[in-house]
């Protein structure tokens, strides 16, 4: 068993002390972010050299969750849709329309799809992967002429996404 180095209202080896926090879910944030340490049971203790923390503190909680599903769950319906208007486009050889743009949609919407899958892993790597696919996206639909409204959706998407996103960022990996 490990010896725990430091409890709350002590100095830590990264120079902070943990009574300026003020409550204990803090101090076991604090505690998770200081590099060089390990979260075991809320007490700093030497383990590794990355930041680890618990499944305690790891919690993605309900509004995370559930957003996260319904991000899931929406880039399936888009990758479907966007391929299934490709091949109708194909099988009927239209040639007045391109067929690309719908391609890259179905693309980008699979790719959105692995990056909410690395957020929920809690891979940083994912949101840049999930912003990326989300910029291709806008484009995408810009060149094929999509209206305001959809555009104000979307960034109201990532907003939220941001929203449940920034109290949990310093426990997503690199």
């Amino acid at each position: 068993m490990e010896k725990p180095l430091l409890r709350r209202g002590q100095s830590s080896r990264c120079g902070h002390l943990t009574e300026k926090l003020e409550s204990p879910r803090l101090v076991k944030s604090h505690m998770a972010m200081c590099s060089g340490t390990r979260l075991l049971g809320g007490l700093h203790t030497e383990k590794d050299n990355g930041m680890t923390a618990s499944s305690e503190v790891r919690d993605k909680g309900i509004l995370l969750t559930v957003y996260l599903v319904y991000i899931t769950l929406s880039n399936a319906w888009w990758a479907y849709r966007a391929f299934d208007r490709y091949w109708l486009l194909v099988s009927h050889s239209a040639t007045n329309v391109p067929h690309w743009p719908y391609l890259v949609l179905g693309i980008v919407s699979v790719a959105a799809a692995a990056g909410v899958a690395a957020i929920w892993f809690w891979k940083r790597w994912g949101v840049f992967l999930y912003l990326l696919c989300w910029a291709s996206a806008i484009g995408m639909n810009a060149f094929l002429g999509a209206p305001a409204w959809s555009y104000l959706l979307s960034i109201a998407n990532v907003a939220l996404l941001y929203a449940f996103l920034r109290p949990k960022w310093a426990l997503l990996q690199p």
